[in-house]
């Protein structure tokens, strides 16, 4: 795998003729990041993109808060280039799989809907987003306009406009052929409820909203209830692997919490664990983990990530 990131002071070199594309013949990965300062370039990287002509995995990273975007003509400017990148990777000799958009700073939810529902890559297999903000209808717009997407991971919970409203083709129970979510656990409990065609459903993760802040001791169960009302959700879905990402650096899990019955996970092969941002979870097992961990009732093996020495299936009947 040939691998190439670019970050913002070297992007214009992408855009001077093409002969750095013929450079690049053999590239499969590219990243960039992209700053208010060098947006005007995004079209002319898109046609980089073309030329290459064989990236499967493309990252663009958004770092709107060095220098933000702070009036009407710099979110116009915004809209209008992302546009034209959207319509640039739609044609040529695209072979793009995998699509992460990162997001630092604020970015107008409307310009994402704009760029997603022109944004049609035809062999779009993982979409990837860390936009805070984003809504519905805009992973509505994906999911519509990509139908061969296997891989759907989120790193915020989408908003919805008003309450109940959620974007008609996903309660229309639309078939997607989605084999594995990776997202905070009200986006999952979100989509399982409103659309019951998962059918190829094989692996959860099951992380923190990235706008996740360390709660007040008292208001841990109240933020625990998310997870609680998501695990009953999966339920008896049968799944290959669950992962519980259980804290991010900003907010570890607590140490203690009271345990709320979930009912039976019967149908979940494997569990990770995942305690890197809590490691005191190692060595104190909580007992609302307990409670989680007793519902899986015929779980064939648990491991912990964050140690990789450790694999131990016991934890399961603790």
């Amino acid at each position: 795998m040939v691998s190439l990131d670019v970050d913002e002071r070297r992007l214009p070199m992408l855009t001077e003729g093409h002969e750095l594309a013929y450079k690049q013949s053999h590239l499969d990965r590219l990243s960039f990041t992209v700053t208010p300062l060098v947006i005007r370039y995004l079209p002319l990287v898109a046609g980089f993109i073309m030329n290459v002509g064989r990236i499967k995995d493309l990252t663009i990273r958004f770092h709107t808060d060095r220098a933000p975007f702070t009036d009407f003509s710099d979110t116009s400017t915004l809209k209008n280039q992302l546009d034209a990148l959207a319509t640039s990777l739609n044609f040529g000799k695209n072979k793009i799989q995998s699509l992460e958009i990162r997001v630092s700073g604020p970015v107008a939810p409307s310009i994402w809907e704009s760029f997603f529902r022109k944004l049609k890559i035809p062999q779009l297999k993982e979409f990837k987003a860390s936009i805070p903000g984003m809504e519905y209808k805009t992973l509505c717009h994906v999911l519509v306009m990509h139908p061969e997407i296997r891989v759907i991971r989120l790193s915020y919970d989408p908003r919805v406009l008003r309450p109940g409203l959620l974007c008609p083709t996903i309660r229309a129970n639309v078939y997607f052929p989605i084999q594995e979510l990776w997202c905070p656990p009200q986006t999952v409990s979100t989509l399982l409820s409103e659309n019951q065609n998962w059918d190829e459903l094989s692996a959860i993760t099951l992380a923190p909203d990235y706008g996740s802040v360390l709660p007040a001791q008292h208001q841990w169960a109240q933020w625990l209830e998310d997870w609680n009302i998501c695990l009953r959700v999966i339920g008896g879905r049968s799944l290959t692997r669950l992962r519980l990402v259980l804290g991010i650096p900003a907010c570890p899990f607590p140490s203690s919490a009271p345990a709320v019955s979930i009912g039976s996970l019967h149908g979940v092969e494997h569990l990770i664990l995942d305690v890197r941002h809590s490691p005191h979870l190692m060595h104190n097992v909580p007992e609302y983990l307990k409670a989680w961990l007793s519902s899986l009732t015929r779980v064939q093996s648990v491991t912990l990530e964050g140690h990789p020495e450790l694999r131990d299936t016991s934890l399961a009947a603790s």
